[in-house]
Parts: C-alpha cells; structure tokens; sequence
C-alpha cells in the first residue's frame, strides 16, 4: 500500500510539472504572439501612412503615378547611359580627399523629386554598394515613404563621406522598398525581378558635395528629353581614383 501511495504521488508531481511546463510554453507562446501582433500593427500602421502619403502624392490619379514611375525610370536609363561614356565630360585635374567638387541642387530639378545627392560606385566596371566604401559616421534616416519602410543599414568602409553632417539618407542600394514597386524596371518580362536602385541617395543641412576619395575630377552633363517630370541637363561629377574605383555624384550644380 506504501509503494501505491509513492507510485500515484510521483505520478501527481509528474503531471503537476507536466501542466507547469506547458503552462510556461503557453505564456511564452502568448508573449511571443503579443510581440508579433505589435509589430504587425506598425507595420499596418506604416502601410496606411504610405498609402495616404502616395494618395497625397498622386492626388489619388493614375495618371500622377505613372508619372512617378516614368521619372524613376527615365533616371535610372540616364545614369546607365551616363556611367557608359555617354553624358558630355570636362576634365577637371586632380582633387583630393574631402575636396569640394559640387553642391546639392536645392528642391526638385532635372530627375529628381527632391533634394539630394546620388552617390554611386563603380568598381572594375562593376556597379558596387557606395555603403562598402563609406567609413561608420553618424547618420539620420528617412527611409519611410508611400512605398514603405526600409530598413538601416551599416557601413564597412574607410572613405569619407561626400557630404558634411548632419548627413540624412534618403534611400540605400539595392532592392529597396521603392524598388520593390517597379520604378526602376525589370530584369524579366515576367516582371518578377525588379531593378534595384544603384547607390546611396543623400542629404545634408550642408549643400556641399566633396570627393570620397582622391582622383581625376570630371565634370559632366546629359541632356534629358524624355520621361523625366523635369527635362533638360542633368549635372553631374565624376571622380576617377588610382585602384579602378569611380565614384559619381548626380543632381549637383557645378559651384
């Protein structure tokens, strides 16, 4: 009788502890739960912000999107053919390190929907991430639109930065959130693949445009007759450095 008293008395404190730990599972479960019904309501929260903000945008008007789209696109195809040898070029001479080469065009202008600087990198010939060259700094981020959020990134580089602080970024490399709609293009006719966007779009409370790194200074226009809300020259400047790196800066004036 002692040893059926001890059997159902460990199996008590069996179950109990069996209960105990599913108990804690499902506490753990409902936390986790909580968490992701959070973040899902940011991110609902987020995609309402967007879809008023590109309603704001485009008047809530096809045909204002299809502008947008068109811009984008029209300012992808131009820098293609700009980093091809096509835009009109003056060498400049050397410039070192830090030295002012441009400034930021303020407000809209030709390709461009605001204010900033389009930092792209080429490598051998290959288009590069700027963010692998770029040294760590201090940055704000403004990667929200209509389009959605992005998400920061970090730099692994040891170049200056082509601008003063406070630096802003307005949007990285790559498949980003606006590339994700399809402003950029596609790489297939399926349109599955969408373009990515091919460098580092940025600002400051400083206009100053300065070379990452030193090199042969150019200086450059391309004429725009399509697609882009605003037409007519495109500025931009280009530094040729001594290890096959050219850097380039978009929507800039030359003083």
């Amino acid at each position: 009788r002692d040893q059926l008293i001890i059997s159902e008395m460990e199996t008590a404190r069996t179950n109990y502890d069996t209960q105990k730990n599913a108990k804690i599972r499902k506490q753990q479960e409902v936390e986790e739960l909580k968490v992701r019904l959070d973040r899902q309501q940011i991110d609902l929260t987020r995609q309402q912000r967007a879809k008023k903000d590109l309603l704001d945008q485009t008047q809530n008007s096809e045909q204002q999107f299809q502008i947008l789209l068109a811009n984008a696109q029209a300012e992808q195809q131009a820098i293609q053919d700009i980093v091809a040898g096509k835009g009109d070029e003056v060498p400049l001479g050397k410039v070192n390190t830090g030295d002012k080469i441009a400034t930021i065009i303020q407000g809209p202008s030709v390709c461009s929907e605001g204010t900033h600087v389009h930092l792209e990198t080429h490598k051998d010939k290959t288009l590069q991430n700027p963010a692998l060259y770029l040294k760590q700094t201090e940055v704000t981020w403004n990667l929200c639109n209509w389009w959605g959020c992005d998400s920061p990134f970090s730099y692994s580089g040891k170049l200056d930065w082509p601008v003063n602080p406070t630096i802003k970024i307005n949007q990285g490399y790559g498949i980003t959130g606006y590339a994700k709609t399809g402003h950029y293009g596609y790489a297939d006719e399926a349109k599955t693949i969408p373009l990515p966007h091919t460098g580092l779009d940025i600002s400051s409370t400083d206009q100053s445009v300065k070379a990452i790194k030193e090199g042969e200074l150019y200086r450059g226009t391309y004429q725009v007759n399509y697609g882009c809300k605003i037409k007519g020259l495109l500025r931009y400047v280009k530094v040729i450095h001594d290890d096959n790196l050219v850097s380039y800066y978009l929507h800039v004036n030359f003083n």
